[in-house]
C-alpha cells in the first residue's frame, strides 16, 4: 500500500504513472496526495512561465518556449491518465451492477474516483431495474422522461463566461488555468477570452474591453 508521505512529482514520475496505467488492466495505485502534488507541480511550472513573461532576451524566449512545450505535454499526459482511470472505473461499476458482488476492490481509487464509482453504480442499478428487471417481470420499462426533457433543453449561459477585449500592445502566447494556450496577439487584435483572464489583461493595461457590434 502506498503510504501518506509526501510525493515528489516530476515529468518522469507523471509519465511513469501514465505508462503503468496504460500497460496494465487493473486500476493502479496512486498516493492519496497525488492530485495535490500534481497541482503544486503545475503551479511551479506556471510560475516559472510567468517569470519569463515580458523578458525579451534570447535565454528567456528559449525558456518560455521550452516551458510551453512542457505544459502541453503535461496536459496531454494528465488527460490520458485521467481518461484511462475513468474508463476502468466505469468498467468496475458496470461489473458491480451486473454481478452485485460485495467483494469489489476499490482500494486503488482516489477519493473523487470512489465518489464517481458509487454514482455510476447507482445509475447502472437504476437503469437495470427500470428496464431489464421490469421486462423480466412482464412489466413496461420505466423511461426517465424528465431526464430526456432536461437533456433536450439547451443550457442557457446566465453568466457571461467570456469577454471581448482589444489588445493595445503586442502580447506573447500565454497559458490559461486549464493549460489552454492563448495568443500571441498583436496590437489592435480582438478576441473573446475567459472573463477572469480578460480582467487581468485589462488591469495590467495590456487590453481594453471591446464593444460588440
Amino acid at each position: 500500500m502506498v503510504d501518506d508521505k509526501e510525493v515528489v512529482i516530476t515529468y518522469e514520475t507523471l509519465y511513469d504513472a501514465f505508462r503503468k496505467e496504460k500497460s496494465r488492466d487493473e486500476l493502479q495505485q496512486l498516493s492519496p496526495k497525488f492530485l495535490v502534488e500534481v497541482l503544486n507541480y503545475l503551479k511551479e511550472k506556471h510560475q516559472a512561465f510567468d517569470e519569463t513573461q515580458g523578458k525579451v532576451d534570447l535565454f528567456s524566449s528559449a525558456e518560455r518556449e521550452k516551458l510551453t512545450i512542457q505544459l502541453q505535454n503535461i496536459r496531454k499526459i494528465l488527460r490520458e491518465l485521467y481518461d484511462r482511470r475513468e474508463k476502468k472505473i466505469v468498467d468496475i461499476a458496470i461489473n458491480k451492477s451486473r454481478t452485485q458482488s460485495n467483494i469489489i476492490d476499490t482500494s486503488n481509487m482516489l477519493l473523487h474516483e470512489k465518489s464517481l464509482y458509487r454514482d455510476l453504480t447507482c445509475l447502472f442499478d437504476q437503469s437495470r431495474s427500470n428496464v431489464l428487471v421490469r421486462i423480466s417481470e412482464l412489466k413496461e420499462p420505466v423511461v426517465e422522461a424528465e431526464v430526456e426533457q432536461k437533456l433536450a433543453v439547451p443550457v442557457l449561459d446566465a453568466e457571461r463566461k467570456t469577454k471581448l477585449v482589444k489588445f493595445i500592445q503586442a502580447t506573447e502566447q500565454f497559458v490559461g488555468k486549464e493549460l489552454e494556450l492563448y495568443g500571441p496577439f498583436e496590437a489592435n487584435d480582438e478576441a473573446y477570452l475567459p472573463t477572469d483572464i480578460a480582467n487581468i489583461l485589462i488591469s495590467k493595461g495590456s487590453a481594453l474591453e471591446a464593444e460588440e457590434e
